[in-house]
């Protein structure tokens, strides 16, 4: 026959995949040995005699034994040796014995998490839709719309209304925007453009000299080290204090919207709270405007409801 193994093992990439081998068991036995605390067991068949990965650690002294084990250093360690028969059951422990090997189980423990979401807030239960008002048309959506695109769509395009006053060069951004996110099929320019400009009239009608900030990032941290971090769709400072509004594609029925509105809620209040404390500006509005339905609707918090 031809001596395959043989000659494979010992030539050059045989002799090198060896060593690697050898050198991945050294490591393992290190770090199985190094990790042991107080008790090492060394399961090991009974009818070898030899072990090669053990034989690695070149410890002659290392064998198994009864009583006491001498280290090369002088220091002796405690050893019990004990042969288990196929037919021998094994022994039941004495659950009345600590193992002191084992530190004791620590209680489970609620530990929140890092990051807080406030779109995850839940509802605020005082909190009421204090009016709503008509602010532009309804936008006809063609097809099967899908929501998300239509929803990203006209986030992006009411930000970049406020940085893009010209009429026309606004409708060409709207009609970039709508083909960029795959929501041309869905909506009409000329639609959306009304529906922008009626934001704008609608801030300065209401609360004359504003400041915009689109799609402002706030992070908070929490009084237990959790951070709050978001997106404000968009804030107003008015010469009263802070205008906060949400953007929504909910194509519902106005009545539907209004449940919406309050569920809302917890997102617009934790809003509010981190812009007050990092601006110390009162939050003198909190608003959801429903895009695709041309409304805005106001929420407001009652304490003693």
């Amino acid at each position: 026959g031809i001596d395959v193994y043989e000659r494979i093992s010992e030539s050059r990439i045989g002799t090198e995949d060896l060593r690697r081998q050898q050198a991945e068991a050294i490591r393992l036995l290190y770090v199985s040995f190094t990790r042991a605390r107080d008790l090492l067991v060394l399961p090991l068949p009974g009818k070898k005699k030899a072990f090669p990965w053990l034989a690695l650690l070149e410890a002659d002294w290392f064998t198994p034994t009864d009583g006491v084990m001498q280290l090369p250093d002088g220091r002796q360690i405690d050893v019990l040796h004990r042969l288990l028969q196929a037919n021998e059951s094994p022994p039941v422990p004495d659950s009345s014995l600590p193992r002191l090997w084992f530190p004791p189980r620590r209680p489970a423990e609620f530990r929140p998490p890092a990051l807080l979401s406030p779109s995850a807030f839940p509802p605020v239960a005082s909190a009421t839709v204090a009016s709503t008002a008509t602010i532009g048309p309804r936008l006809s959506l063609h097809g099967a719309a899908d929501m998300q695109a239509v929803g990203d769509a006209l986030h992006a395009i009411i930000a970049a209304s406020f940085f893009i006053t010209d009429g026309d060069n606004r409708l060409q951004m709207i009609k970039e925007t709508l083909q960029r996110f795959q929501a041309d099929h869905h909506l009409q320019p000329g639609e959306v453009a009304m529906t922008v400009q009626g934001l704008h009239q609608w801030l300065q009608s209401t609360h004359g000299t504003y400041e915009a900030f689109p799609e402002w990032p706030i992070h908070q941290v929490q009084a237990n080290g959790q951070l709050l971090s978001g997106w404000i769709d968009l804030a107003v400072r008015t010469e009263r204090g802070w205008l906060l509004i949400d953007h929504k594609s909910f194509p519902g029925a106005h009545h539907d919207m209004l449940e919406r509105a309050l569920g809302y809620s917890g997102q617009l209040a934790a809003y509010a709270h981190a812009l007050q404390e990092a601006t110390g500006v009162p939050v003198m509005h909190q608003c959801i405007h429903f895009v695709v339905a041309g409304t805005m609707a106001t929420i407001a918090h009652n304490p003693q409801k």
